[in-house]
Protein backbone atom coordinates (compact mmCIF):
# COMPACT_ATOMS: atom_id res chain seq x y z
CA UNK A 1 0.00 0.00 0.00
CA UNK A 2 1.68 3.15 -0.90
CA UNK A 3 2.31 5.38 2.11
CA UNK A 4 0.18 8.35 2.59
CA UNK A 5 1.39 12.31 2.11
CA UNK A 6 -0.70 13.55 4.67
CA UNK A 7 1.72 13.96 8.30
CA UNK A 8 -1.58 12.67 9.65
CA UNK A 9 -2.21 8.40 9.51
CA UNK A 10 -5.93 8.05 9.15
CA UNK A 11 -7.29 4.66 9.63
CA UNK A 12 -10.77 4.46 8.45
CA UNK A 13 -11.42 8.85 9.11
CA UNK A 14 -9.77 8.76 12.12
CA UNK A 15 -6.19 10.54 12.74
CA UNK A 16 -3.67 9.52 14.60
CA UNK A 17 -1.34 11.82 16.14
CA UNK A 18 1.64 12.05 18.90
CA UNK A 19 0.63 15.20 21.24
CA UNK A 20 1.81 16.00 24.72
CA UNK A 21 4.06 12.91 25.20
CA UNK A 22 6.88 13.77 27.23
CA UNK A 23 9.94 12.35 26.15
CA UNK A 24 8.79 9.17 24.69
CA UNK A 25 11.62 7.34 22.99
CA UNK A 26 8.78 5.23 21.15
CA UNK A 27 7.05 8.02 19.11
CA UNK A 28 9.24 11.08 19.03
CA UNK A 29 12.59 12.06 19.57
CA UNK A 30 14.25 12.83 22.59
CA UNK A 31 14.03 16.46 22.51
CA UNK A 32 10.60 16.80 22.17
CA UNK A 33 8.34 19.04 23.88
CA UNK A 34 4.34 19.10 24.10
CA UNK A 35 4.16 22.53 22.24
CA UNK A 36 6.85 20.98 19.59
CA UNK A 37 5.71 20.95 16.04
CA UNK A 38 7.97 18.79 14.75
CA UNK A 39 6.94 15.76 12.26
CA UNK A 40 8.02 12.35 14.63
CA UNK A 41 8.44 8.81 13.14
CA UNK A 42 5.77 6.86 14.29
CA UNK A 43 5.52 3.03 14.08
CA UNK A 44 4.02 1.32 11.33
CA UNK A 45 0.17 0.05 11.37
CA UNK A 46 -0.20 -3.29 9.71
CA UNK A 47 -2.09 -2.93 5.91
CA UNK A 48 -1.68 1.11 6.32
CA UNK A 49 2.07 1.74 5.09
CA UNK A 50 4.31 3.82 7.26
CA UNK A 51 3.92 7.35 7.98
CA UNK A 52 4.90 10.56 9.76
CA UNK A 53 2.82 12.04 12.23
CA UNK A 54 2.54 15.72 13.07
CA UNK A 55 2.06 17.14 16.65
CA UNK A 56 -0.98 18.96 15.74
CA UNK A 57 -1.41 22.11 17.92
CA UNK A 58 -5.14 21.33 18.20
CA UNK A 59 -6.39 23.55 21.47
CA UNK A 60 -8.85 20.92 22.23
CA UNK A 61 -6.26 18.24 22.30
CA UNK A 62 -4.10 20.44 24.06
CA UNK A 63 -5.82 21.34 27.36
CA UNK A 64 -6.97 17.70 27.40
CA UNK A 65 -3.65 16.45 27.33
CA UNK A 66 -2.23 19.15 30.10
CA UNK A 67 -5.44 18.29 32.20
CA UNK A 68 -4.75 14.14 31.89
CA UNK A 69 -0.92 14.54 32.44
CA UNK A 70 -1.97 16.15 35.92
CA UNK A 71 -4.54 14.18 36.89
CA UNK A 72 -2.20 10.67 36.07
CA UNK A 73 0.46 12.72 38.51
CA UNK A 74 -0.96 13.97 41.35
CA UNK A 75 -3.91 11.69 41.69
CA UNK A 76 -3.49 8.12 40.53
CA UNK A 77 -0.35 8.22 42.31
CA UNK A 78 -1.65 9.55 45.50
CA UNK A 79 -3.60 8.25 48.47
CA UNK A 80 -7.32 9.35 48.94
CA UNK A 81 -9.45 9.41 51.74
CA UNK A 82 -12.32 7.83 50.43
CA UNK A 83 -10.01 4.74 48.41
CA UNK A 84 -11.13 2.26 51.54
CA UNK A 85 -7.70 0.93 51.65
CA UNK A 86 -3.94 2.42 52.15
CA UNK A 87 -1.69 3.47 49.43
CA UNK A 88 -1.85 4.77 46.28
CA UNK A 89 -5.09 4.73 43.91
CA UNK A 90 -3.06 3.04 41.00
CA UNK A 91 -0.06 1.61 42.51
CA UNK A 92 1.24 0.41 38.68
CA UNK A 93 1.40 4.00 37.79
CA UNK A 94 3.95 5.33 39.73
CA UNK A 95 6.32 3.00 38.49
CA UNK A 96 5.47 3.70 34.39
CA UNK A 97 5.32 7.44 34.94
CA UNK A 98 8.65 7.25 37.12
CA UNK A 99 10.64 4.93 34.08
CA UNK A 100 8.87 7.25 31.57
CA UNK A 101 6.32 4.87 29.99
CA UNK A 102 3.36 6.34 30.42
CA UNK A 103 2.10 7.25 26.53
CA UNK A 104 -0.34 9.63 25.62
CA UNK A 105 -2.07 8.99 22.46
CA UNK A 106 -4.17 11.76 20.95
CA UNK A 107 -6.52 10.28 18.55
CA UNK A 108 -8.57 12.82 16.17
CA UNK A 109 -11.84 11.16 15.51
CA UNK A 110 -14.33 12.12 12.69
CA UNK A 111 -15.65 8.45 12.64
CA UNK A 112 -17.80 5.30 14.06
CA UNK A 113 -17.28 3.69 16.71
CA UNK A 114 -15.89 0.31 14.87
CA UNK A 115 -12.86 2.24 13.13
CA UNK A 116 -11.91 3.60 16.90
CA UNK A 117 -12.40 -0.45 17.90
CA UNK A 118 -9.97 -1.37 14.67
CA UNK A 119 -7.30 1.13 15.40
CA UNK A 120 -7.77 0.06 19.42
CA UNK A 121 -6.75 -3.20 18.46
CA UNK A 122 -3.68 -2.71 16.43
CA UNK A 123 -2.38 -0.30 19.04
CA UNK A 124 -2.79 -3.34 21.25
CA UNK A 125 -0.55 -5.04 18.36
CA UNK A 126 1.99 -2.89 18.78
CA UNK A 127 1.62 -2.53 22.74
CA UNK A 128 2.34 -5.91 22.79
CA UNK A 129 5.63 -5.88 20.91
CA UNK A 130 6.49 -3.15 22.64
CA UNK A 131 6.31 -4.63 25.95
CA UNK A 132 8.41 -7.59 25.09
CA UNK A 133 11.41 -5.40 25.63
CA UNK A 134 13.60 -5.27 28.81
CA UNK A 135 11.80 -2.07 30.08
CA UNK A 136 8.77 -3.07 29.03
CA UNK A 137 6.84 -4.24 32.29
CA UNK A 138 5.51 -0.47 33.19
CA UNK A 139 4.27 0.62 29.47
CA UNK A 140 1.08 2.20 29.13
CA UNK A 141 -0.86 3.59 26.52
CA UNK A 142 -3.56 6.25 27.33
CA UNK A 143 -5.78 6.87 24.38
CA UNK A 144 -7.26 10.56 24.57
CA UNK A 145 -10.08 10.61 21.64
CA UNK A 146 -10.98 14.02 20.63
CA UNK A 147 -12.55 15.91 18.04
CA UNK A 148 -16.24 14.76 19.21
CA UNK A 149 -18.84 15.83 21.24
CA UNK A 150 -17.83 14.80 25.21
CA UNK A 151 -21.06 12.40 25.26
CA UNK A 152 -20.25 10.54 21.75
CA UNK A 153 -16.67 10.43 23.20
CA UNK A 154 -17.63 8.89 26.65
CA UNK A 155 -19.78 6.29 24.84
CA UNK A 156 -17.33 5.37 21.87
CA UNK A 157 -14.91 4.92 24.87
CA UNK A 158 -17.57 2.38 26.82
CA UNK A 159 -18.60 0.82 24.27
CA UNK A 160 -15.30 -0.17 22.41
CA UNK A 161 -13.95 -1.26 26.22
CA UNK A 162 -16.75 -3.68 26.29
CA UNK A 163 -16.55 -5.45 23.12
CA UNK A 164 -13.09 -5.69 23.20
CA UNK A 165 -11.90 -6.10 27.03
CA UNK A 166 -12.64 -9.93 26.67
CA UNK A 167 -9.88 -9.80 23.38
CA UNK A 168 -7.51 -7.76 25.50
CA UNK A 169 -7.46 -10.03 29.04
CA UNK A 170 -6.95 -13.13 26.63
CA UNK A 171 -3.32 -11.64 25.63
CA UNK A 172 -2.71 -11.16 29.31
CA UNK A 173 -3.42 -7.29 29.40
CA UNK A 174 -5.65 -4.72 30.47
CA UNK A 175 -8.21 -2.14 28.78
CA UNK A 176 -9.42 0.36 31.23
CA UNK A 177 -12.20 2.76 30.45
CA UNK A 178 -12.21 6.08 31.89
CA UNK A 179 -14.52 9.15 31.66
CA UNK A 180 -15.79 12.56 33.57
CA UNK A 181 -18.85 10.42 35.29
CA UNK A 182 -17.91 6.83 35.63
CA UNK A 183 -19.86 5.79 37.85
CA UNK A 184 -17.95 2.23 38.31
CA UNK A 185 -16.94 2.18 42.56
CA UNK A 186 -13.73 1.00 43.84
CA UNK A 187 -12.79 -2.54 44.91
CA UNK A 188 -12.85 -1.20 48.85
CA UNK A 189 -15.19 1.30 48.65
CA UNK A 190 -18.49 1.93 46.69
CA UNK A 191 -18.10 5.36 46.96
CA UNK A 192 -14.65 5.89 45.84
CA UNK A 193 -15.17 6.47 41.97
CA UNK A 194 -11.92 5.76 40.42
CA UNK A 195 -12.46 5.74 36.87
CA UNK A 196 -13.86 9.02 36.60
CA UNK A 197 -11.48 11.09 34.96
CA UNK A 198 -11.13 14.41 33.79
CA UNK A 199 -11.34 13.32 29.87
CA UNK A 200 -12.51 10.23 28.12
CA UNK A 201 -9.85 8.09 27.50
CA UNK A 202 -8.91 4.07 27.43
CA UNK A 203 -5.80 2.69 28.86
CA UNK A 204 -3.71 -0.17 28.14
CA UNK A 205 -1.35 -1.63 30.31
CA UNK A 206 -0.13 -5.37 31.12
CA UNK A 207 -1.89 -7.31 33.50
CA UNK A 208 -0.55 -8.06 37.04
CA UNK A 209 -1.06 -10.23 39.78
CA UNK A 210 -3.05 -7.98 42.35
CA UNK A 211 -6.10 -7.61 38.62
CA UNK A 212 -7.62 -10.64 40.16
CA UNK A 213 -10.15 -8.66 42.06
CA UNK A 214 -10.81 -6.86 38.49
CA UNK A 215 -11.52 -9.52 37.17
CA UNK A 216 -13.98 -10.63 39.37
CA UNK A 217 -15.39 -7.49 40.51
CA UNK A 218 -19.56 -7.10 40.46
CA UNK A 219 -19.36 -5.01 37.63
CA UNK A 220 -17.96 -7.77 35.56
CA UNK A 221 -20.74 -9.89 33.94
CA UNK A 222 -20.93 -13.41 35.73
CA UNK A 223 -20.80 -15.21 32.38
CA UNK A 224 -16.97 -13.51 31.49
CA UNK A 225 -15.77 -14.09 35.46
CA UNK A 226 -14.90 -17.47 35.10
CA UNK A 227 -13.80 -16.93 31.32
CA UNK A 228 -11.52 -14.10 32.70
CA UNK A 229 -10.05 -16.23 35.58
CA UNK A 230 -8.60 -18.76 33.08
CA UNK A 231 -7.17 -16.35 31.13
CA UNK A 232 -5.52 -15.00 33.96
CA UNK A 233 -4.66 -18.37 35.25
CA UNK A 234 -2.48 -18.54 31.60
CA UNK A 235 -0.99 -15.49 31.59
CA UNK A 236 0.93 -16.32 34.79
CA UNK A 237 1.14 -20.09 34.74
CA UNK A 238 4.19 -21.25 36.50
CA UNK A 239 4.69 -17.44 37.99
CA UNK A 240 1.84 -16.89 40.85
CA UNK A 241 3.27 -16.56 44.32
CA UNK A 242 1.61 -18.87 46.73
CA UNK A 243 -0.64 -16.18 47.93
CA UNK A 244 -2.35 -15.37 44.49
CA UNK A 245 -2.43 -18.75 43.29
CA UNK A 246 -4.59 -19.93 46.50
CA UNK A 247 -6.88 -16.71 45.49
CA UNK A 248 -7.44 -17.89 42.08
CA UNK A 249 -8.31 -21.35 43.28
CA UNK A 250 -11.17 -19.59 45.82
CA UNK A 251 -12.05 -17.10 42.97
CA UNK A 252 -12.97 -20.31 40.52
CA UNK A 253 -14.36 -22.11 42.85
CA UNK A 254 -16.54 -19.84 44.08
CA UNK A 255 -17.62 -18.56 40.43
CA UNK A 256 -18.27 -22.15 39.35
CA UNK A 257 -20.75 -22.37 42.82
CA UNK A 258 -22.36 -19.51 41.32
CA UNK A 259 -22.44 -20.73 37.91
CA UNK A 260 -23.87 -24.09 38.85
CA UNK A 261 -26.61 -22.16 41.26
CA UNK A 262 -27.90 -20.50 38.52
CA UNK A 263 -28.52 -23.05 36.17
Amino acid sequence: METPRNPLLTVGRISLTVAGIHRDPIACDRDSSPTSRKVHKLWTLPGYGSTDVQYCGCLAADKKLAVLRRWTREFLTSPHPDLGREGEVCPFMRGSLRQDLTKYISLHIDSDGESFARLVRHLRTRFRRDTQRPAGAHLTYLLIPHGRPEVELISMVANVQARLKSEFVKHGLMLGEFFPGNPTGGLHSAHFRPLAAPVPLLAIRRMVASDLSFLVADHVPPAQRLYFLGCYRETFKGRLKAVWAERLDAAEKAQRRAAGADA
